[in-house]
């Protein structure tokens, strides 16, 4: 009877024991996502590097060099010695450091190298932007305002003669179309519903690409083949109407921007 009452205590002693353990059983909480084999988790939760290991030269020390995501030492050292901004490779050449430049064409476009300021010699420095950033048809002057750039447009007038500004594009396109809608025609379509569809939608003319106008379309969404009262702009294929911009007019076939308003020929804008 006493030994089962001793193997009675002892088990109680072990259960008691592994149930204190797992009380032991470290909760730390794990970095999200989990880190690189060659990182650690910090207490804030971020994934840092760990000693000695490296993403880039730049993790490591003078002399040593990142390979498979470890900081080496340098076989061997250039002569003469590299610079500060550079880097002894192990074909004993130097190479500059990431980041790190002796002219302008070392760094990217958004990028110049300084040469003057010391703190920051030879490095790589992130041009200041316009305030608000330019458009993508535009570029950044020194002054920090934004031009168009090359062939760019808004308008017409900011094209060569015989161009136009194709403004979907932002693009100065050679103007092929010498011949004008004399006769004033009309393309007759009529859209079955309130959309362009297939056709590309249009401010006037402008819009549309060489051998096509901006015409109101008129509509009839009911499909009983009468007009509804209401029209759609839409390019379609035809000449534009023969006069310019400023000309008089008496409607929309009179105007090579197919916008006639207060009788005279404009652009929309």
């Amino acid at each position: 009877m006493s030994n089962k009452r001793n193997l009675f205590v002892i088990f109680i002693i072990i259960f008691l024991s592994i149930s204190c353990e797992e009380d032991k059983i470290d909760t730390k909480k794990e970095c999200n996502p989990i880190c690189k084999d060659w990182e650690t988790c910090n207490e804030d939760f971020q994934c840092i590097l760990k000693e000695n290991r490296c993403n880039s030269n730049n993790d490591c020390s003078d002399n040593y060099h990142c390979s498979d995501n470890s900081c080496k030492k340098d076989i061997a050292t250039c002569d003469p010695s590299c610079k500060d901004w550079e880097r002894c490779t192990l074909d004993l050449n130097c190479v500059l450091r990431e980041n790190r430049c002796n002219s302008n064409s070392d760094c990217s476009d958004e990028s110049y190298c300084e040469l003057e300021n010391t703190a920051t010699l030879h490095t790589c420095i992130e041009k200041a932007g316009c305030n608000p950033k330019c458009e993508e048809w535009e570029s950044c002057n020194e002054e920090l305002k934004c031009f168009l750039t090359e062939g760019r447009c808004n308008s017409n007038n900011d094209c060569a003669d015989n161009f136009y500004c194709y403004r979907d594009k932002h693009n100065c396109v050679e103007d092929t179309v010498i011949e004008c809608n004399e006769d004033k025609s009309s393309s007759e379509i009529m859209l079955p519903f309130d959309r362009c569809g297939r056709f590309d939608s249009c401010n006037d003319s402008f819009d549309c690409k060489v051998g096509k106008r901006c015409e109101n379309l008129r509509v009839d969404e009911d499909n009983d083949g009468t007009y509804d009262g209401y029209t759609r702009s839409c390019c379609v294929d035809g000449l534009r109407g023969c006069s310019s911009l400023e000309e008089s007019c008496q409607n929309e076939f009179d105007c090579e921007s197919g916008l006639c308003e207060t009788n005279l020929c404009i652009e929309y804008k």
